[in-house]
């Protein structure tokens, strides 16, 4: 049974058309073949100078897009010139009135405290 198999699988093969051999749609001797294969032509020039096209402008994109990373790169790289403390002494300590600053009498800050330590040492 399997020499009959592989002879008809073999047989079958044979007799149809190679996967690599191009499909051609009118047979050679039409008199419309010339005409097809002009379009054919035609269609073909079309189609890669649409992909050379596309790679223009795929090239272009990614220059632009080099460009803008250098430009980056080199604006991060610009340092700006902060100028320098006065070490002469020339120039006076601003002064600040203790009298505007919050104030919390001594009581409520040891009060607060003891409540602290009381809830750390209660630890479960």
């Amino acid at each position: 049974m399997r020499p009959a198999a592989l002879l008809a699988v073999l047989l079958a093969a044979a007799g149809s058309p190679a996967l690599a051999q191009s499909f051609h749609p009118l047979p050679p001797q039409t008199p419309i073949q010339p005409q097809y294969n002009e379009l054919w032509a035609q269609q073909e020039m079309a189609r890669q100078q649409a992909i050379a096209l596309q790679n223009q402008l795929t090239a272009v994109e990614a220059q632009q897009r080099t460009d803008e990373a250098i430009a980056n790169v080199q604006a991060q790289r610009i340092n700006p010139r902060l100028p320098l403390p006065d070490a002469t002494g020339a120039t006076a300590l601003p002064s600040i009135d203790a009298g505007t600053l919050a104030s919390i009498p001594d009581a409520a800050l040891a009060e607060s405290n003891k409540r602290v330590l009381d809830v750390a040492q209660n630890r479960r």
